[in-house]
């Protein structure tokens, strides 16, 4: 009896006859002349550069969104709850002085500045919430310690925590 042999083609480019796709386009490929090596080496290495290119790319890209996140959103609103808790201990002291005096008049100085701490923590938490400029002032000497604007947060828990502190600060 005569065998019959199987005829299989890979895409109708490589004929096969025993069925082994993978040994055929291994003889395919050390069967060609140098030109088509050359070709086939240019090839992949133009397709592995392409590859390298996109995931370098996308990275970078990536790297990007994430420096600003941190750059223009959490540094700012870091730098915004420190200003506000030095403004709540300010008030604590200034509290703890008025509570301590038996006179309490509307021109006492623990008072003004317990209005003007109110006044910078609520810009501050607007800022922190809308967006916005913060000029960071010294007590004392009056002059300009730092001047940054900060990006409202588009993450969901982050505007939520806004919400809360915005409506806490109201109550105080």
């Amino acid at each position: 009896m005569i065998e019959e042999k199987k005829d299989g083609s890979l895409i109708g480019w490589i004929n096969c006859q025993d069925g082994n796709f993978f040994g055929c386009f291994l003889r395919k490929c050390l069967d060609t002349n140098i030109t088509g090596k050359l070709s086939g080496f240019l090839v992949v290495s133009l397709v592995g550069i392409g590859l390298l290119i996109t995931v370098n790319f996308l990275t970078i890209d990536r790297i990007q969104k994430l420096h600003h996140n941190i750059s223009s959103i959490q540094i700012p609103q870091y730098k915004i709850s420190q200003y506000i808790l030095r403004s709540i201990n300010g008030f604590k002291i200034s509290l703890i002085h008025i509570m301590d005096q038996e006179d309490i008049t509307l021109d006492d100085r623990n008072i003004i500045a317990n209005q003007e701490r109110l006044s910078n923590m609520e810009m501050m938490i607007l800022a922190m919430k809308n967006g916005g400029s913060i000029l960071d002032v010294a007590k004392v000497s009056q002059k300009t310690l730092d001047v940054f604007s900060v990006s409202p947060s588009k993450d969901v828990v982050i505007t939520r925590i806004n919400k809360e502190i915005f409506s806490e600060f109201y109550l105080l």
